[in-house]
């Protein structure tokens, strides 16, 4: 941890950065007392441009986003002490992945296995929906988790409208790793340490 921690700490100081540059738009100022939305034609074309403008740095974000789930999947994968996966997990795994069945649950997930999947679909996001069954599984069950939610139903489609890679809505969405003393508090309970 001792020896990635500068690295992480520039990899969070860049997403702070693409955040600041990339604001996502807000709807509240259109929003009526009933809590419907009300816009004009050129308002919602001009809340449309700047949607498109916070998307527009989102393979950076993604980028950055996946190095950070790299150094953490790394860590779990070299230091976890977990061998039992939870029986009521119902995600497709072999006796090897227990090992990421560690941290804060996740929509019933292990932190740890939603951090194992986001690595693969990052490293394998062309292909669209992984491969890989245990993140297939994971991406799965965080759609499912997100079908209701009107700003992000679309989020882990990983074959629609393109293949692309997610990694930066992990990190923010399901982690909610915004910060580098997130992350690292996040790594210390899953690996059982005290200090770093």
């Amino acid at each position: 941890m001792l020896s990635t921690e500068p690295a992480v700490q520039l990899m969070f100081m860049g997403l702070q950065l693409y955040r600041y540059l990339t604001p996502r738009p807000s709807l509240e100022q259109y929003r009526e007392g009933d809590g419907g939305i009300k816009m004009t034609r050129g308002q919602a074309q001009g809340f449309l441009k700047d949607e498109v403008d916070a998307m527009s740095f989102d393979t950076a974000k993604a980028t950055l986003s996946g190095a950070i789930i790299q150094v953490a999947c790394s860590g779990l994968n070299q230091h976890s002490t977990e061998t039992k996966i939870p029986k009521q997990l119902n995600i497709t795994m072999d006796q090897k992945k227990a090992k990421f069945c560690v941290g804060r649950a996740v929509y019933g997930l292990p932190l740890g296995l939603v951090v194992y999947a986001a690595r693969i679909q990052y490293n394998h996001w062309e292909e669209g929906t992984p491969k890989n069954k245990t993140a297939k599984d994971v991406f799965m069950h965080l759609a499912a988790a997100h079908q209701n939610d009107s700003w992000h139903d679309l989020v882990y489609e990983l074959d629609w409208p393109v293949q692309r890679p997610v990694t930066h809505y992990v990190l923010e969405l399901e982690l909610k790793w915004r910060k580098y003393e997130d992350y690292i508090l996040d790594m210390k309970q899953m690996l059982k340490l005290k200090e770093v």
